[in-house]
């Protein structure tokens, strides 16, 4: 047992107290940590949601704001009632284009194009000799669209420079487009109050259209260009509406959301790196941290002071408890600790040693009267265990002589019984072979019923057969009757399509007045025709149905023959069923007498046995009286000599418990 727990691996109550108590304190502390962490995280998304949320409207609401004032700009100036494209000269076109133009410095170029491709503008530059703006595409578009403004992607102006779109709407009159106008507007008062969005210290609230191509940036140079089509995410913004996004640029990873503009279609894309985003994440990360090395530390010392005053007071306690196993208990155990439950464990440990120390000796003057009485134990013993060897002698030799008669009992007890199951065999065999006759000789008058029933039904047979054969007689001659009938009809029938050849040719004749019975004479002559093919059918029929009457009349006449030899062979079997019944009942009488003789030798069988098996019973309880009585004789002997075993036994144990009392020091 001790080597078994030695090799269990065992731990000190320090590293163990250590462990415990590091945990208890670390791991709130952790979850502390962790949930810090969570919300901080949440808090952060939910924030970045607002924000996000919030920055997004306003972009929204000033793209909206500008692209409405200049589409309200187009319509003020297609609706207005002193302008009249066809009328008026293009004198007062331009007035009224140059009039708008001072109110908006970012309007670049307001400039209409008629259905035959001559283009009106505010400008001085002159267009090519050849420009015929009907085959340009932003002039089909619109036309196409005429209740829509289109919005030209950023592009950069080549007169001025710098980066605008152009919005164009369609001039209708009396609902058919005469032309388009449009207004050319530059993007940097836009781009300024986009750019003016920002989110953090380094977010940034980027405006393209629905290519990519840059309209606003923080970086005035990436506007035009198509720099947000090298995100990793480019594909989601294009595809979808709104949405998250986090993708890799230039080394740096980056988080945002962006959202399409329903007016115009432009993609607003708010980005910020992620270490800004999660840098609050991270501080609350590191600082939990910080407070969970602290706390481990300071736990740490504390639990190794108490450790140490605990371990001390168990060593104490150790010191003693190896003490006493070496069988010292003349010395006291002292821990010198001063919590209460090392105080009541050493009381208690010397109550128990002084405890141990009395019982050891009263066990010292119980083993020494235990030697004496062993030793006088053992002499009575012996003189017991010789007169019980004498009284079991002479009841082995009664019980020797018992046993042999006992035994010749058994022999003929048993030549009885094979006597009486040859004769149960033979009754059983009698009763069998007289039931097998009883039901041989049922059976055999069954027989006789059944082989009357067969004549009976053969009889019947021959008169069905030889009605059979009479029908089929009579439908071999209805169907000669049919075929006489059937040649007339075919008869007829060629007489009719001569006729209606005769009657068709009589009508072609009659010329006009004919046609109509032309056409009836030609429908007789078909009807006649198929009339024609249909008795032949019938007839074909015919004979078939009279070789398979004269094929049945055969088969009639074989059955009669048949059942002719069959009537013939059950009256055969009649005889023998009559002769067999007749045997079987001169057999059943025999079997009778057999069955009554070997009952009366059961029952004188029965008598003998029952008288040996009382004789055999007597026997058997006067063997089994005597084997009691020397079994009990010779477990008496056994006990005795048992017990002077155990008394000797005894004494040594006696002896050898006072050797290690000895060794104890009291």
């Amino acid at each position: 047992m001790h080597k078994a727990q030695s090799q269990i691996k065992s731990v000190s109550i320090r590293l163990y107290l250590l462990i415990t108590i590091a945990m208890l304190a670390i791991i709130p502390v952790v979850i502390l940590g962790i949930i810090s962490t969570t919300t901080s995280r949440r808090s952060n998304e939910k924030s970045f949601d607002e924000n996000r949320t919030l920055l997004s409207n306003i972009g929204q609401e000033i793209i909206n704001n500008k692209i409405t004032y200049y589409e309200d700009t187009l319509k003020t100036l297609i609706e207005n009632n002193n302008f009249n494209i066809e009328e008026s000269p293009y004198n007062k076109l331009n007035g009224d284009m140059k009039l708008i133009k001072k109110t908006d410095e970012s309007i670049l170029n307001i400039y209409y194009s008629d259905n035959t491709g001559k283009v009106f503008q505010i400008l001085d530059s002159k267009l090519p000799d050849d420009y015929n703006a009907t085959e340009k595409s932003w002039f089909k578009e619109t036309i196409e669209n005429p209740n829509k403004y289109i919005i030209h992607s950023p592009y950069q102006d080549k007169i001025t420079g710098k980066s605008a779109i152009t919005i164009y709407k369609a001039v209708i009159k009396n609902n058919v487009p005469v032309g388009v106008m449009a207004i050319d507007v530059e993007l940097s008062e836009l781009a300024d109050q986009l750019s003016s969005i920002k989110y953090g210290q380094t977010g940034e609230f980027i405006i393209t259209d629905k290519d990519g191509v840059v309209i606003s940036d923080n970086d005035k140079t990436k506007i035009a260009g198509t720099e947000p089509t090298e995100y990793n995410c480019w594909n989601q913004i294009s595809t979808g509406d709104k949405g998250k996004i986090k993708f890799n640029y230039n080394n740096s990873t980056y988080e945002g959301y962006f959202e399409t503009s329903e007016l115009t279609g432009w993609k607003l894309i708010l980005k910020i790196p992620s270490s800004e985003l999660r840098k609050s994440e991270n501080d609350s990360t590191i600082a939990s941290i910080i407070i969970i090395f602290a706390i481990a530390v300071i736990t740490l010392i504390i639990t190794m002071a108490i450790a140490r005053r605990i371990s001390k007071g168990v060593n104490s306690l150790k010191d003693g408890m190896e003490r006493t196993a070496n069988g010292e208990f003349n010395k006291e155990i002292i821990i010198n600790n001063h919590i209460r439950e090392f105080i009541i464990l050493e009381n208690s440990f010397n109550k128990m040693q002084k405890n141990i120390a009395k019982l050891i000796k009263s066990v010292d003057n119980s083993a020494i009267n235990v030697n004496k009485n062993a030793i006088n134990s053992v002499s009575m013993s012996k003189e017991v265990a010789m007169s019980m060897n004498q009284v079991s002698e002479t009841i082995n030799q009664i019980s020797s002589g018992t046993m042999e008669s006992s035994n010749n009992l058994e022999m003929i007890s048993h030549s009885m019984d094979l006597l009486s199951q040859s004769m149960n065999k033979i009754e059983e065999a009698t009763e069998s072979v007289n039931g097998m006759a009883i039901k041989a000789n049922d059976l055999g008058k069954d027989g006789i019923k059944i082989v009357k029933t067969v004549i009976n039904k053969s009889y019947e047979t021959k008169k069905s057969t030889e009605s059979v054969k009479d029908v089929v007689s009579e439908v071999s001659e209805s169907i000669m009757k049919i075929g006489t009938m059937n040649k007339a009809i075919s008869a007829i029938t060629e007489q009719t399509n001569l006729l209606a050849l005769n009657a068709a040719i009589e009508a072609a004749r009659a010329g006009e007045a004919g046609k109509g019975f032309v056409v009836v004479a030609d429908e007789i002559r078909k009807l006649a025709e198929e009339t024609s093919v249909s008795a032949k059918q019938i007839d074909e029929i015919i004979k078939e149905i009279k070789s398979k009457s004269e094929l049945a009349v055969d088969r009639v006449l074989e059955t009669s023959g048949t059942v002719d030899d069959q009537e013939h062979a059950v009256k055969e079997s009649e005889v023998i069923f009559t002769e067999i019944v007749t045997a079987i009942e001169s057999l059943t009488e025999k079997v009778s007498k057999i069955a009554e003789g070997v009952s009366n030798i059961n029952n004188m069988k029965d008598d003998v046995v029952e008288k040996v098996e009382n004789l055999s019973a007597i026997l058997e309880e006067t063997a089994s009286g005597t084997e009691e009585v020397s079994a009990t004789a010779q477990e008496v002997t056994a006990s005795t000599e048992s017990f002077v075993d155990n008394f000797n036994n005894l004494k040594d144990m006696a002896e050898e418990l006072k050797e290690k009392i000895e060794e104890f020091k009291l």
